[in-house]
């Protein structure tokens, strides 16, 4: 929201009591002020960049009791977030543009009430993404756009309209709204008395001239028309979001209540009712456990779970906490809240970043000790060199959130140590797979189906039924996913023109030849030139990756291999080609130029 907009009027206890003001003067405020904690975010719905702590404007506490469903919470899955997000931001919205109209306007026609509200919510995305609030490592931000002069959805700049960034008017959500919406009201009403507008009713010209004003003053309402306009393309920008209405991608209900009091709130009320605030008996920042075995961390007016206590340490984790004992409750009392409950294989690789894959074909590079559990007895000492297949993993909730993997070794399972979260142990080296041992189908593998019944294919994982794939049916695993304790594996597979997941069985124990076996292929060889050099492969977050074809830790050369024959071609990236050595056991990437594939 710039400087431009001349007239306004603000109520903060209630909207018919507004006075209409002039904007002050252009304040010198400083790029990003009152901004600490400074985090980014991405041009999609509700996280644009840049937010920071809504401490100096509101305190934090009062965005969770009053707008706790508005907030986008970054702690839980993007996608199902932005979903439930967008949802609560879209019913607050659209009841909150009804309210302040017919408040505006007694007797206002359904007409232009469903004409007001696409202009709305034209308006939030042209200015936000409907961003708001959000948090990050458990903190609450607001969203800070235009080197952080623009405050809050309708990105009220503190350069002209200061005092009321000071005190709070664009942090609390609903005043932020009717800040703005007095600038465009003014507009709307003024819209039809111009030359580009024929009538009251011509609802498209009148929301585009009013955005014209709103955007660039009362010298500008029929800027819209000219596109050589020095602005023209903000004009064209909200247009094209008017007509494309992407929000509505993210709203399973269009119609659904909003979980607050919109009234309430517009209204300047203390104790309005709804969802936002505690609805039980939790503290923000503990832990809780119920009687069987669930664990939930309250954070933000919301839990974030994990099924069993043995997945703690990935927990506190993602926090940055170190809880040993999480306090008792009941199942009804955690019913009460809004939750998520994780994968623990997905919230773990997340947070513990040396945890190597499940079902990964591993070298131990020094002697290991195998246990019968994490805290068992030796059943073998394992020399260096040995071929290990990871089976599970068990992070333990100490200081260090010390790794163990569950393994097989020839003809049995066991435990090894594997160093910690906080000081990995890298003597497990990623290897080529090996029949005997891969059990689990690749990403690429072929599969056959093995029960007599056929396997459910389904749209998600145990969501809708799209069709039964018979016995014997041959399929290419498209990719793959797991959930729960025993670690049930799914395979998103192509069957009559149809995609879905298809349950592949149990890691732990294993059931995997039960429902589908994968069908063996012959491994691709090849030779090398000698003295040929080779990367290891870095494993790495996405976006420390962008900047390399092949991210590496070192190069060295292939040990005790003249002519290098017989090796194993495990993947392709562009003209690299990553190798192994049945010879020595070194696997690396090299260049396709060099290879001779027989």
């Amino acid at each position: 929201m710039k400087a431009s907009m001349i007239y306004l009027s603000f109520g903060l206890v209630a909207l018919l009591t507004l006075t209409p003001h002039k904007v002050a003067a252009q304040n010198n405020t400083a790029d990003y002020w009152q901004c600490q904690n400074k985090v980014g975010g991405e041009w999609n719905f509700g996280l644009i960049p840049n937010a920071c702590d809504v401490d100096p404007f509101m305190p934090a506490q009062v965005v969770l009791d009053k707008y706790g469903p508005m907030l986008f919470d970054q702690l839980a899955t993007r996608g199902n977030e932005r979903n439930r997000y967008m949802q609560e931001m879209f019913s607050f919205v659209r009841e909150f543009a009804d309210y302040y109209i017919e408040q505006r306007k007694p007797g206002v026609s359904s007409a232009e009430k469903l004409a007001w509200r696409k202009a709305i919510y034209t308006i939030a995305h042209q200015e936000s993404f409907w961003s708001h609030y959000r948090n990050k490592n458990s903190e609450v931000k607001m969203v800070r756009g235009d080197y952080g002069h623009g405050h809050g959805m309708m990105q009220i700049d503190d350069r002209w309209h200061f005092a009321k960034v000071k005190d709070g008017v664009a942090a609390r959500l609903i005043d932020n709204m009717i800040y703005a919406l007095e600038i465009y009201f003014d507009a709307w009403q003024k819209a039809p008395a111009q030359s580009c507008v024929s009538s009251n009713s011509q609802w498209i010209a009148r929301t585009r001239t009013a955005y014209s004003a709103y955007n660039g003053g009362a010298s500008s309402y029929c800027r819209w028309t000219n596109p050589n306009h020095k602005w023209a393309k903000n004009d064209k920008n909200f247009y094209d979001k008017f007509n494309a209405q992407s929000w509505l991608k993210y709203v399973d209900d269009p119609n659904k209540e909003a979980s607050v009091d919109v009234n309430c709130l517009a209204e300047g009320h203390s104790n309005c009712p709804g969802q936002g605030g505690n609805p039980g008996n939790l503290e923000s920042g503990k832990f809780y456990q119920t009687d069987k075995g669930k664990v939930c961390a309250y954070f933000n007016g919301r839990l974030h779970c994990i099924a069993n206590e043995k997945d703690l340490a990935c927990l506190n984790a993602k926090f940055n906490t170190k809880v040993t004992q999480p306090m008792a409750t009941t199942a009804e009392e955690l019913a009460k809240y809004e939750y998520q409950v994780y994968d623990r294989h997905t919230l773990c690789n997340e947070q513990i970043s040396s945890l190597l894959p499940l079902q990964s074909y591993v070298l131990n590079q020094k002697a290991v000790t195998l246990l019968a559990h994490s805290e068992g007895a030796a059943l073998a000492e394992l020399s260096s060199g040995e071929k290990l297949y990871i089976e599970d993993f068990e992070i333990k909730n100490d200081e260090d959130q010390s790794i163990y993997y569950q393994v097989r070794w020839k003809a049995q399972i066991g435990y090894i140590a594997a160093g910690s979260n906080k000081h990995p142990q890298n003597f497990l080296m990623l290897s080529g797979s090996e029949d005997d041992f891969q059990f689990l189908a690749q990403v690429g593998d072929s599969i056959r189906i093995k029960n007599s019944g056929g396997i459910n294919q389904r749209d998600v994982v145990r969501g809708k039924l799209i069709q039964n794939i018979p016995m014997n049916s041959e399929l290419v695993v498209l990719d793959r996913e797991f959930r729960d304790q025993e670690s049930m594996t799914y395979y998103l597979v192509e069957y009559s023109g149809k995609k879905g997941y298809i349950y592949g069985g149990q890691l732990n124990p294993r059931t995997l030849h039960k429902w589908a076996e994968r069908l063996r292929v012959e491994q691709t060889m090849a030779s090398l030139k000698p003295y040929l050099w080779y990367v290891f492969p870095k494993s790495c977050a996405q976006d420390d990756c962008d900047n390399t074809d092949i991210p590496i830790w070192s190069a060295r050369r292939f040990k005790d291999c003249p002519t290098c024959s017989d090796l194993q071609i495990l993947e392709e990236s562009g003209d690299w080609i990553r190798i192994y050595s049945d010879n020595n056991g070194a696997h690396g990437w090299v260049k396709k130029e060099v290879m001779d594939e027989h």
